[in-house]
């Protein structure tokens, strides 16, 4: 197995320090749990190269941890109006950080 962390901290770009990444899911997943999430809400949808989805969350949280086999994947993103589609990459026993930024590139 492998984990997607997808990371819908909106308005920000991930940074490149060696400590930026565990402190941004430590913030998300605090102020999820005291209830001060984002006002944009994302909605996610993980499926395979085949279209079988494997996940769905609507008005998803502002860190999800997705455990997938390995394997290549799209992930589908709905931010208000906007919409992006990523595609990753899993190699087993790997943790993959995407992060969903509302920016002005957002489309």
């Amino acid at each position: 197995m492998a984990r997607l962390l997808i990371h819908a901290a909106h308005g920000e770009a991930p940074g490149r320090g060696r400590f930026v990444a565990p402190l941004r899911a430590w913030r998300a997943l605090v102020a999820s749990l005291w209830g001060q999430a984002p006002t944009a809400h994302a909605d996610v949808q993980v499926d395979d190269l085949r279209g079988r989805q494997f996940y769905a969350a609507e008005d998803a949280r502002p860190l999800l941890e997705v455990p997938l086999p390995a394997g290549t994947y799209h992930v589908n993103v709905r931010l208000g109006d906007a919409r992006r589609r990523y595609t990753v990459t899993l190699e087993h026993g790997a943790t993959v950080n995407l992060y969903l930024d509302r920016s002005a590139d957002f489309r």
